[in-house]
């Protein structure tokens, strides 16, 4: 295996160990059985290891993003059977990490709690108008 790709996926898989961490902090700040946040959650904080028996890693390439630093792996899935992306940024310790990601999930949280009050009030008044017309029907009776 080459050695950008080796040293990625300890990168990463370091990564995968930290969202335990985040998933545990995020468990206890909001419902954890909560599905939406659960939802949320699984869609940005991922604990699957990169590993021999997923990717084919001898033939994986390693891409730098110059810009941010941002490190891309790409490597063929045996679950997919296509290329797959992998993302990790190596400048990021421990706690710049785990506050990051943190945080964007919390926005994302924020946005669908937005999103569902909004649709609560929609649904809230098309349920009074439709009561109304429910209470004209009855008195024409």
């Amino acid at each position: 295996m080459d050695r950008k790709v080796r040293d990625f996926v300890r990168l990463y898989n370091r990564n995968m160990e930290w969202n335990k961490d985040i998933f545990s902090e995020l468990e206890r700040k909001y419902i954890s059985n909560s599905e939406y946040v659960n939802l949320i959650s699984s869609g940005h904080v991922s604990f699957r290891k990169i590993s021999r028996r997923i990717c084919d890693l001898e033939n994986a390439k390693v891409y730098e993003y110059e810009d941010t630093g941002m490190l891309e792996l790409q490597a063929y899935c045996y679950d997919t059977y296509g290329i797959r992306y992998y993302w990790a940024n190596p400048n990021l310790d421990k706690d710049t990490y785990k506050k990051k990601k943190i945080e964007d999930i919390e926005k994302l949280i924020g946005e669908y709690k937005q999103k569902a009050t909004k649709k609560l009030e929609e649904a809230t008044a098309e349920i009074n108008e439709i009561n109304k017309v429910l209470e004209f029907i009855k008195l024409k009776k």
